[in-house]
């Protein structure tokens, strides 16, 4: 089939991509255009540079393979956007063709070693088997809206399914802008597999008005812009790239928009190694986080910990108050119970269990005898493992709910202090006005950002320490927390001060330079310990989430 591209994805909005039109989705990319990269450890990607990477990527699969470039970029998903272990696996393929079928569309895997057909239009130029154009009427009936439609207004794939561009817009817009799907747009047709590709689907889109239901066109922006479906399916294309390849993620700051590319290769570079932190400091936004898990920088805790952290307290911080003052578990199941008569009589209503109980002694309901809804039976060994079970589970709970209410008091102070950034230009100008020079009031930034810096520290410890088993350096990590949350809060309490060039001349900004020092010393030699015990492998963590 002819590998003809009409239209590119690289068109852009002005928010998040470049405006300027090119006439290729896979335009090459080469000498001048290809990337410079400095930083040698991380790259920080515009989402236009995000597309020329992946581009970059399709178009050397591409020379090797000479493949459809919608097919590459989907099988390039499927490998994890590993070019040379694509390369390597197709050409060891004993059939070429059928791999590619089976590994994006296994339906597709028959008798026919054709790669499956990719959009062609108009419908005018479709050719059939024998290689001759189809004949056709000057008008044709869309089996979508049953209109009779000009045939050169009739779009269609090589499966041979035809429908009017009209029905072809609005099945396009429905799959990208309300399912939010643009991987693998396939044929309107029921249970047909046909591929769409990308540039037939940019240059639908982009026939679209310029602003959609909702929008406001600028009529002073010196570049045009684009339709919604458009900039949805662009958005949608590159968020695959990036959650599909382990060596990008994006940043997880607000209203940031960039993406950082980790350099290198082997065990730890890449995201997803829950053994593995590694610090990014967005150049876009200053978002410090973890490349390996996407989270804010969560050190000293672990990914994998954080993200049962994570899971713990969406579900249960909510409500794990008042659970643990108005219920109890089944002495079965452990299903939680609320009481909701005066009945002491408990009937558990999980599906699986149906266990009768007393409220008051947890025992079995049997064992009542016939003193049916008064409590005066009183077996020692089974009331005994009854309460033993109930006590476990809310020693568990409070357990949780002690590390919870630390972690979350950091949280809220980190927060709150952090607007002290916005301020301390303000203040550091009012300072100077009060006839303090610049590089005697410069300093309240830099406490600041120690500050900030020692409570996220703090809070992570909270993670790390409700995993951790008791052990002597348990006890060493926690007198090193304990050290550290002191400081910081007399650093806090010192910043809270309204401070004014009298205050710092009698000696204020000595003991804050003094105490941001210590915090910081401090928060070192905890992260010090932690490191040091995760390489000599002394720490021991609790399986439970």
């Amino acid at each position: 089939m002819d590998d003809s591209f009409v239209e590119l994805m690289s068109h852009s909005d002005s928010e998040e991509f470049s405006d300027d039109i090119d006439t290729e989705f896979y335009r090459a990319v080469d000498g001048e255009d290809a990337l410079e990269y400095q930083n040698p450890e991380f790259i920080p990607l515009t989402p236009d540079m995000l597309i020329q990477y992946m581009l970059e990527l399709v178009n050397a699969v591409h020379q090797v393979t000479t493949l459809p470039k919608t097919i590459i970029r989907l099988l390039l998903d499927h490998f994890k956007w590993d070019k040379d272990a694509l390369i390597e696996q197709y050409f060891e393929h004993s059939n070429p063709r059928h791999f590619v079928k089976s590994t994006i569309l296994p339906s597709l895997v028959d008798n026919n070693d054709d790669i499956p057909s990719l959009f062609l239009l108009p419908y005018t130029d479709v050719h059939g088997g024998g290689g001759e154009k189809v004949n056709c009427s000057p008008e044709m009936i869309c089996d979508i809206c049953c209109a009779q439609t000009s045939s050169d207004e009739m779009l269609g794939l090589g499966c041979g399914h035809f429908y009017c561009r009209t029905c072809w817009l609005g099945y396009l817009q429905s799959k990208i802008l309300d399912e939010s799907q643009a991987n693998r747009l396939t044929c309107p047709a029921f249970k047909c597999d046909g591929l769409i590709d990308d540039d037939s689907v940019s240059a639908l889109l982009l026939s679209l008005p310029k602003t959609s239901v909702g929008e406001t066109a600028v009529p002073e922006s010196p570049k045009p812009s684009l339709p919604l479906a458009y900039r949805r399916f662009q958005r949608l294309v590159v968020n695959s790239f990036v959650q599909h390849n382990r060596y990008l993620t994006w940043c997880p700051g607000v209203d940031c928009g960039h993406a950082v590319r980790a350099i290198g290769t082997g065990v730890g570079c890449g995201r997803g190694n829950g053994r593995v932190m590694r610090e990014v400091v967005c150049s876009n936004c200053e978002e410090t986080f973890c490349f390996a898990c996407g989270n804010p920088w969560h050190e000293p805790t672990l990914c994998k910990y954080l993200k049962l952290w994570l899971s713990k307290m969406k579900n249960d911080s909510g409500t794990a108050h008042w659970v643990a003052a108005n219920t109890k578990e089944c002495p079965n199941c452990k299903a939680t119970i609320e009481k909701n008569g005066g009945c002491n009589h408990m009937t558990c209503r999980s599906a699986d269990c149906k266990y009768e109980f007393c409220w008051v002694c947890l025992g079995s309901w049997d064992l009542h005898g016939s003193q049916w809804y008064v409590c005066n039976s009183y077996k020692e060994a089974a009331a005994q493992r009854a309460r033993e079970a109930q006590d476990a589970s809310r020693a568990s709970l409070s357990r949780y709910l002690f590390y919870h209410d630390r972690y979350a008091n950091h949280e809220q102070s980190r927060r709150m202090e952090a607007t002290l950034k916005d301020s301390v230009a303000s203040r550091m100008m009012e300072l100077e006005r009060q006839g303090m020079s610049w590089i005697d009031v410069k300093f309240v930034r830099h406490v600041v950002e120690v500050l900030c810096a020692c409570r996220r520290t703090l809070m992570y410890t909270y993670v790390f320490a409700y995993f951790l088993e008791p052990s002597n350096h348990a006890l060493i990590f926690e007198a090193n927390q304990s050290d550290l949350e002191q400081a910081t809060e007399q650093l806090s309490r010192f910043l809270e001060w309204d401070l004014n060039s009298t205050m710092l001349v009698g000696g204020l900004k000595q003991k804050l330079q003094d105490k941001s020092r210590y915090c910081e010393q401090r928060r070192r030699v905890l992260l010090q310990h932690v490191a040091e015990g995760y390489e000599r492998n002394i720490w021991r963590h609790r399986d439970y989430p």
